[in-house]
């Protein structure tokens, strides 16, 4: 019996080699499960985005029902400023643009109208890619409509900063859509920050303006010139900017150079030049805007 006992016992050797095979496999076994577990990781949230994204969708096409669209539209703010992955994994910019501009006209609300304009200035944060979209979805007259009749600061300031982030890669259409009247008509109404966005935006709706587009910045140019004396550096050099560009779109052509001077640029720009001190100001300009200065001198001197 003891024989036969002894001979069901695997030899030293083989069991070290069963247990490293068991050990395999069970590592082997336990990757699996790891990449299945990853997998249905992956997959679930975003079907719950999707299923989260038609909700808000939903809610904000219920019209009449503000409470129900305020509180959509604060979970999209919070989504989208978050960068919230899972969730807008179900986020379609053509689905919700039009619904979001049409939200941004409910002047019946100023909450939706702020939050409306929140959204998509968020929008252009996470999803930089859109800003074409957005710029020709229509909610670019209706920011500058909040900007040139200011009922509400915040919806003004927050329309102003979506114009900002449109202004970078899409300047015409705000350009056409009286964007440089909007950015500049009420600019002494906001704080100096928000004053430096609004200079910054106008410079940026400054460049390369087309043949047909100086009706659209002709009217602005005496507001342009009292920015040059402004008192904080950034808005003067962002003025100045303007006027470099300005100068640079219509160099060939010397009626435009000179109503684009017509309102006093010139010696506000050689005072730039001069030491601050000397000028009653509190600074210098930088190296870069000094530069553009000289060259905007020498175009117009030239024209």
């Amino acid at each position: 019996g003891g024989g036969a006992a002894g001979g069901g016992q695997p030899a030293p050797g083989e069991m070290d080699d069963a247990l490293s095979r068991l050990a395999t496999s069970n590592h082997a076994l336990q990757n699996l499960i790891r990449r299945l577990g990853t997998g249905l990781e992956d997959l679930l949230p975003n079907a719950h985005g999707r299923a989260r994204m038609k909700e808000i969708l939903a809610a904000l096409k219920e019209h009449g029902n503000d409470a129900r669209q305020m509180e959509a539209l604060t979970e999209l703010c919070e989504a989208l400023s978050m960068g919230q992955e899972d969730v807008l994994i179900g986020f379609s910019v053509d689905a919700f643009l039009p619904v979001l501009v049409e939200l941004l006209g409910m002047e019946h609300n100023p909450e939706l109208m702020l939050l409306s304009s929140r959204a998509l200035t968020h929008l252009l944060e996470v999803l930089p890619k859109a800003s074409g979209k957005v710029a020709a979805c229509g909610a670019v007259p209706v920011f500058c409509q909040r900007l040139l009749t200011i009922e509400f600061i915040d919806v003004a300031e927050q329309s102003l900063l979506a114009m900002s982030k449109l202004a970078v890669e899409h300047p015409e259409p705000l350009l056409r859509a009286s964007g440089l009247a909007a950015t500049l008509t009420f600019i002494d109404f906001f704080d100096t920050n928000t004053q430096r966005t609004a200079a910054a935006t106008a410079a940026n709706m400054c460049r390369n303006v087309p043949a047909d587009g100086f009706p659209l910045v002709v009217d602005m140019v005496p507001n342009l010139t009292q920015l040059l004396s402004h008192g904080d550096l950034k808005i003067c050099e962002s003025a100045c900017l303007s006027f470099a560009r300005l100068v640079d779109s219509f160099r060939d052509s010397p009626q435009h150079l000179q109503a684009i001077a017509g309102h006093g640029m010139l010696p506000r720009l050689v005072a730039l030049l001069r030491p601050g001190d000397r000028e009653g100001r509190g600074f210098d300009v930088g190296t870069a805007t000094y530069t553009s200065i000289v060259k905007t001198l020498a175009v117009c001197c030239r024209g």
